[in-house]
């Protein structure tokens, strides 16, 4: 029984590695010069393999890596990403080579001759069509027999134009750049850059609400009571249960989180409550990134009789409401309404 699930676990661990197994295809028979952006999958092993190179040249490869930063909060959930797009019409373009042989196959020396034709290319684009005449013309001598030596010599060098260089890991936050250089002289010079992007992490965002913290820790708010000539400091009578504060919140979106209607992730807001300013930290719930419910504790002002007064105390004259409180920091409960607008609602046109 030990045994079998062994090697059930073992098939899985295999497969897990398989997946996670990129090949990516550098064709050199695309023009040079240009920078191709490629999104790769996180965690994965990449591995690169150059097409169409010329066997009589000289190639240099050349890689390096960057991890990439978080903007200060930039807009989230930019999906956008570019695959390799290779020309097509480069790919299906005939030089027709074809007409490079004899119209009757003797002997072996048409195969050498085509042989070395293709190893002396002088274009990457132009070796994609004489391999593909050479393939042809390796199947016509093996129709005909005989031949083994130069056809062995021939599919050799094709094998040679392709090269597999050794994979290298890509995380999160990663960007890979690689460059292909051919040639030692500028005039014959060419180079391919390709770079390998991954996913980052997640992203920072803004996003706006409304959050209504609970007066569980009430105001103790206090006024001067009139009568008969006399001022007496008085406890308020307050209903008010909860108190409304705009608020705007800094929300990090994990990628995993992108590809799902709800999502859970860490949240701080600042709010202003009544000219003063609020701090909240709890969980945002949303769905699909652009409605959510916000919920934490907030550190906001409440106001408290001053130290030198208490209920009751008699006074001399009537006191404002500036002069009988000082305004403290209490942590309360929050819930909140979220929104993921394209600017800030709560702005002064002014």
């Amino acid at each position: 029984m030990k045994k079998y699930i062994g090697f059930i676990l073992l098939i899985i661990w295999s497969v897990q590695v398989m997946a996670q197994e990129i090949t990516r295809k550098i064709d050199l028979a695309i023009p040079a010069g240009d920078t191709i952006t490629v999104s790769v999958s996180a965690e994965s092993k990449l591995k690169i393999e150059l097409l169409n190179r010329i066997p009589g040249k000289t190639y240099s490869v050349f890689t390096r890596k960057e991890i990439t930063t978080y903007d200060a909060f930039e807009n989230p959930l930019d999906l956008s990403g570019l695959g390799i797009k290779v020309n097509e019409i480069m790919q299906n373009k005939a030089l027709q080579w074809e007409a490079f042989f004899p119209e009757k196959i003797d002997d072996c020396s048409t195969l050498a001759i085509a042989t070395n034709v293709l190893y002396d290319s002088q274009s990457e684009f132009e070796l994609t069509a004489y391999k593909s005449a050479l393939l042809k013309l390796i199947k016509e001598y093996e129709y005909r027999g005989g031949c083994a030596e130069e056809r062995k010599q021939a599919e050799d060098i094709i094998a040679s134009t392709s090269l597999k260089l050794n994979h290298f890991e890509i995380k999160p936050n990663e960007i890979h750049y690689v460059t292909i250089y051919r040639g030692d002289s500028d005039s014959t010079k060419k180079e391919w850059t390709y770079i390998f992007k991954a996913p980052r992490r997640g992203n920072w965002g803004i996003q706006y609400g409304l959050s209504f913290a609970a007066n569980i820790s009430k105001d103790d708010a206090y006024f001067t009571h009139v009568q008969d000539s006399t001022y007496t400091i008085t406890k308020s009578k307050s209903n008010k249960i909860v108190d409304l504060i705009p608020t705007i919140y800094f929300v990090w979106t994990p990628q995993k989180a992108l590809y799902k209607n709800w999502s859970l992730s860490l949240t701080a807001g600042v709010g202003v409550e009544n000219d003063s300013p609020s701090l909240l930290l709890g969980g945002l719930l949303r769905y699909n990134q652009n409605l959510g419910i916000g919920f934490g504790l907030a550190g906001h002002t409440q106001q408290r009789l001053l130290s030198k007064y208490s209920a009751g105390q008699l006074v001399g004259e009537v006191l404002s409401e500036d002069q009988l409180h000082e305004s403290v920091y209490r942590f309360n409960p929050f819930l909140s309404l979220v929104f993921r607008l394209d600017s800030n609602p709560f702005k002064s046109d002014e």
